[in-house]
């Protein structure tokens, strides 16, 4: 039983590995808009590769906001 719990444990862990070695970071592109007030937001978005499968890459969320710069 002993054996049998330590090899379910090395499959378990080397499945694991295998599953996040095989995928890889999604990056992300930056757009700037600006504001009415003059304000420019710098928004960095993730790039979906719609041909890939979605089981091969990680998707990091949301659009996020990297820099507020102040207008004139």
């Amino acid at each position: 039983m002993k054996n049998l719990n330590k090899t379910a444990l090395i499959l378990a862990v080397s499945l694991t590995a295998l599953l996040v070695s095989g995928c890889d970071y999604v990056p992300r592109e930056k757009f700037n808009v600006k504001t009415e007030d003059g304000k420019v937001l710098t928004f960095a978005c993730p790039v979906l590769d719609l041909e890939r499968s979605p089981f091969t890459y990680f998707y990091y969320g949301d659009c996020v906001v990297t820099k507020v710069t102040e207008g004139n």
